[in-house]
């Protein structure tokens, strides 16, 4: 499970509790998240996120739950809100821990009062429940809790306005039924009969600060029907589910409505401890074959789980929380790390296939967009990707079978439209190389875009499609050749070989000792580009390598020097022209610096693999460094997406993350190499 736990020490510092981020998921796309003070301080913080076409269609629903608890002492509000200039109340100041065990928990100590809060989604379920237990107290005391709710896209903001309807609420012995909208989802808010208060309003002027440092729009309302209030005795327990399922009437489900059906009665609705009981068992093995190895491997493997989603009857890969889709060229470089180092090969061969469905022209989606609106199918390498998947899947499995049944036309498909030449300029040279691009498209995973311009200009033939073409057709020259189609493997096989002449005789630059970043550039003078970039450690990275063990030693002695930090490596060298120094700003400035220097974590899979090739396999010092690449990461857990790695980080120190705070491919490709780097020193 994901792991994370900080103390008094941690939680007293403001930027740290405004900073660090909680997650829960569902299995469907939708998700709830928050900081550890409680404030909201992005438009995608709340309690339920519903995802209305899974896993897309996403509806922020719920903000939060204002808690205040009185005792005899005095009126004290547990909630933290963020203002222009102020922070009030300052509820934060009475945490006294938070962790994931198993879900996000929470202690508020309050003199001699001790309350323990717990917030967690229920798996499969359109659904976010919230607890409350006072495990230590002289005497009773009182709870209140007020929901916040916003009822909008999970993209915009909610202000007061007149056309939310404040009567659309149907209050029951067990629920309270809530639509202010036409058109949005009902929400049931299940409250196992505690007294509720009406004083509806709106809170205003809530300052979101991570969209102020993303020059977005950060003031929004949120609003209220009332408040539950209770007494609460000691070792008393209360809690809140918010829901957009009438759970109660779904008995088939053993570990979640049927639980709490057969053991609460229907006029207190689902309880929600039962229901955390039932999670708490689902979650106690979702670090599978890496439950107990501790540090980063297993932490990223509790986490792992958290971006696998239901996608009608497949599986599919969510990019990144908390605004991404599912993408498939992050779908496909997640893979191997989070399915197949986890032994979820069932998972692995829903996403080869269903994605295998969607092919156009040789071609995968590059996105898969909300409802109503067009997949977009312009990248170039999502389909080679998709070719190195499928590869690993073999690698991991030997299943033949479903290879040559289900999967390996697709591939052939693949190659036969690039060789015949496919949408946006993608063909097959006279040379073997692959040409992709036409005037104003982004076509590689160095795709932002100011407006009409191309930011980073990779047009012609880049390095790392290169890379993953020649791996595709040595996929399919040995695959073929191993079900008894030689003829086929063999031609496969010769295009391969003059791929690897025209590649090095192109690419590869000796008085440097790296490779060009583009040739055949049709935007650049001359029409090479030189720069260092990271791209070219596909050349070396990949099951089947460009570059041989002393180039590939020469390309990572200058990736280290220039590219290397911490926290990934930089996009492009800092002595490049085009360099960005920050990663910050309105959209625009941020899109301008995505890939001039910005650091990925995803790129250190890449980067050990390739270390790997240069010195001829997991030798001690390949291990040594591998070792110490992944250690750095381990601090980062507790700084954003607490048990999470970021999407990307500044490329100067101290490489504050930056970007979405859980990524598909940063945990995957870190998951991926810590795995292997355990079964290297176990001898496996």
């Amino acid at each position: 499970m994901n792991s994370w736990q900080l103390g008094p020490e941690d939680l007293g510092d403001l930027k740290t509790v405004l900073e660090a981020e909680w997650l829960e998921t569902n299995g469907l796309g939708s998700f709830a998240s928050g900081t550890l003070s409680g404030a909201v301080s992005r438009r995608y913080h709340g309690l339920l996120t519903v995802a209305t076409h899974p896993p897309v269609g996403r509806m922020h629903l719920v903000s939060k739950v204002a808690e205040v608890l009185v005792t005899p002492e005095g009126t004290f509000e547990l909630d933290t809100n963020c203002f222009a200039g102020s922070v009030e109340p300052t509820g934060y100041q009475y945490l006294s821990s938070a962790e994931a065990s198993p879900v996000p928990t929470f202690h508020y100590q309050v003199g001699g009062y001790l309350l323990r809060k717990r917030v967690f989604m229920i798996h499969t379920k359109q659904a976010t429940a919230v607890t409350y237990e006072l495990l230590e107290a002289p005497g009773p005391c009182r709870i209140q809790l007020r929901p916040m709710f916003t009822f909008r896209d999970f993209h915009s903001l909610t202000h007061q306005n007149e056309a939310l309807d404040p009567t659309a609420l149907r209050p029951g012995p067990a629920e309270i039924l809530f639509r202010p909208y036409p058109g949005v989802p009902a929400l049931h808010v299940y409250h196992g009969s505690l007294p509720f208060e009406a004083s509806a309003g709106w809170q205003q002027n809530l300052h979101l600060q991570a969209e102020e440092r993303r020059g977005l729009p950060c003031v929004e309302d949120h609003w209220t029907p009332g408040m539950f209030a209770c007494e609460l005795d000691p070792g008393g327990r209360r809690g809140l589910i918010f829901s957009t399922e009438p759970l109660q009437t779904e008995p088939d489900d053993p570990e979640v409505v049927s639980l709490s059906r057969q053991k609460s009665s229907a006029s207190m609705g689902p309880d929600p401890f039962l229901l955390f009981e039932a999670e708490q068992t689902r979650r106690e093995g979702l670090a599978g074959p890496h439950q107990g190895k501790g540090g980063l491997l297993e932490a990223l493997a509790g986490s792992s789980s958290h971006f696998i989603v239901s996608r009608g009857e497949g599986s599919s890969i969510i990019a990144g929380y908390p605004w991404f889709e599912d993408w498939s060229r992050d779908t496909f470089i997640s893979l191997p790390g989070l399915t197949l180092m986890m032994d979820r090969t069932d998972e692995a061969v829903q996403m080869l296939t269903a994605y295998s469905e969607c092919i156009q022209d040789g071609l995968l989606p590059n996105r898969f967009p909300d409802p109503g609106q067009e997949p977009e199918y312009n990248s170039v390498d999502a389909p080679l990707w998709y070719i190195h998947a499928l590869g690993r899947y073999l690698e991991k499995t030997d299943d033949l079978e479903t290879l040559e049944e289900r999967l390996l036309p697709v591939a052939r498909s693949i190659v036969s439209a690039f060789l015949e030449g496919t949408r946006f300029g993608i063909h097959v040279d006279r040379d073997g190389l692959v040409v992709a691009g036409e005037p104003g498209m982004q076509l590689t995973w160095m795709d932002a875009r100011v407006e009409d311009r191309v930011v980073t200009r990779r047009a012609g033939k880049p390095v790392e499609i290169q890379a993953l073409w020649y791996n595709a057709l040595r996929l399919l020259e040995s695959t073929f050749y191993e079900v008894g189609e030689e003829l086929d493997g063999q031609a496969y096989g010769e295009l391969a070989d003059q791929v690897e002449q025209s590649f090095l005789k192109l690419f590869w630059n000796e008085d440097e000792g790296y490779c060009h970043d583009v040739v055949d550039c049709p935007d650049i003078p001359g029409g090479v580009d030189t720069s260092l970039r990271p791209n070219q450690l596909l050349a070396a990275s990949l099951p089947a390598a460009l570059l041989d063990s002393a180039r590939a030693r020469r390309m990572i002695d200058r990736v280290r020097k220039d590219l290397l930090t911490p926290r990934g490596l930089r996009t492009l060298s800092p002595s490049a022209p085009g360099y960005q120094r920050r990663y910050q700003g309105s959209p625009a400035q941020r899109d301008g610096s995505y890939h001039q220097g910005t650091v990925w974590p995803w790129l250190i899979g890449p980067y050990c693999d390739s270390l790997v090739t240069a010195h001829g396999g997991w030798k001690p010092k390949v291990i040594k460094e591998v070792t110490a690449v992944l250690r750095s990461f381990e601090d980062h857990l507790t700084q954003a997406g607490l048990g999470f790695v970021s999407e990307i980080f500044e490329p100067e120190a101290p490489h504050e993350p930056v970007g979405c705070v859980a990524q598909a491919w940063s945990v995957g490709e870190l998951l991926r190499v810590a795995a292997e780097l355990d079964r290297q020193k176990s001898g496996h």
